[in-house]
């Protein structure tokens, strides 16, 4: 199932994929440096993206437009992604 829902909303998860990593050219990494590994190693693996792909399938079941969610997805998995980096900082 997470197959398919990733198939068809494929674009709008490059997009998500996207603004996440144009987001974190713009943090200043000069003093965290093993911060930004942990962070780019998170977002490197992708993960399953639930939470993008849920948002994107209610809204298209809604009739929504996809495109202008993909910010606030990004959003949302970055909130998750937090929660891993923090996790990963306490081994």
């Amino acid at each position: 199932m997470i197959a398919s829902l990733r198939e068809r909303y494929q674009g709008e998860v490059d997009l998500v994929i996207q603004i996440m990593s144009d987001e974190l050219a713009h943090w200043p990494w000069a003093a965290l440096t093993e911060v930004e590994k942990i962070i780019r190693d998170q977002l490197a693996r992708k993960g399953k993206l639930l939470r993008p792909l849920l948002a994107l399938a209610v809204a298209d079941l809604l009739g929504g437009q996809l495109e202008p969610l993909c910010a606030p997805a990004a959003r949302v998995e970055f909130y998750h992604l937090a929660s891993l980096v923090l996790h990963a900082g306490e081994d």
